[in-house]
């Protein structure tokens, strides 16, 4: 279990679709486990930019549970 109950144990990251109807322009968004909820990133390079964005949380995440207090 985790030293610090108000974080989860692992973050998981899953990268969203946010397009209503096919064939409308690129949008992604990187969402947490823990409720965190990227930007929309558009374009052709969206998805990489969300799933990019999703690992710096966890990363971020990751620290600040590491850090003493």
């Amino acid at each position: 279990m985790s030293e610090h109950p108000w974080l989860p144990a692992e973050h998981t990251i899953k990268i969203r679709d946010l397009r209503t109807r096919f064939g409308e322009p690129e949008v992604y968004a990187a969402e947490c486990s823990c409720g965190w909820t990227g930007e929309p990133q558009r374009g052709s390079g969206a998805e990489r930019t969300a799933r990019r964005e999703g690992i710096v949380h966890v990363d971020e995440r990751r620290e600040a549970a590491e850090r003493p207090r």
